[in-house]
């Protein structure tokens, strides 16, 4: 028998094994937190290869006692750290068979829930990170971060980072509530480039350098 075969034989008996773990799953009623969400960890690194998955909820949804429906909820983001993140927002449903259901948060680098609403709320990091950039809100904003980022050396990636923040004191003596910072950088830079976002609509308050 050759290699080729044997190693087409393994993969199926693989999948044989994964399919029968995953339907015994799904039909104990006495399904565990722990073995949920490992289920879930692995259908997702399946789905979403090479993304950052993060599993942020998980509920027993069940109203008869000693059994489980466990709903999962789970960050997925294409290009984490990058000037243009893709968020969506995943749930897992034991009662639907732990099937993934999608909620696309940005794409193609536009944040998705702010198309045609000036109030729209700034929810994540990967929302607070497209927003400086958007030519018809922040265009002053985009033409700084594009200047910035142009400087980078040949060869190296641009970084980007978000975090809200209740309350924050910018370097140049002001004073902001309820605001998103979004940190541009690069590896070994000597400063980075800073923007204040508002929460709600996303607009930008003051940008400035800081060094690292």
């Amino acid at each position: 028998m050759s290699k080729w075969v044997l190693g087409a034989l393994l993969v199926l008996a693989i999948i044989a094994v994964y399919i029968l773990v995953g339907q015994g799953l799904l039909l104990k009623k006495n399904t565990t937190e722990a073995q949920a969400v490992e289920f879930a960890t692995s259908e997702l690194n399946y789905r979403y290869p090479g993304a950052s998955i993060a599993i942020y909820d998980v509920k027993n949804t069940s109203t008869t006692p000693g059994e489980s429906n466990w709903l999962l909820k789970s960050k997925v983001v294409q290009g984490p750290a990058t000037l243009c993140p893709n968020l969506t927002i995943v749930e897992m449903d034991q009662k639907f068979n732990f099937v993934p259901r999608e909620r696309l948060i940005t794409e193609n680098c536009s944040v998705l829930g702010c198309r045609g609403i000036q109030y729209c709320i700034i929810a994540y990091p990967e929302e607070a990170i497209l927003m400086p950039l958007d030519p018809e809100r922040n265009p002053s904003t985009r033409t700084a971060v594009t200047g910035y980022t142009s400087g980078i050396p040949e060869g190296t990636a641009p970084e980007a980072q978000a975090r809200h923040a209740d309350t924050l004191y910018t370097p140049t003596n002001n004073t902001y509530f309820d605001v998103w910072v979004v940190d541009y950088s690069y590896p070994n830079a000597a400063q980075s480039f800073e923007v204040v976002l508002n929460r709600t609509g996303g607009t930008a308050i003051e940008s400035y350098y800081r060094k690292n």
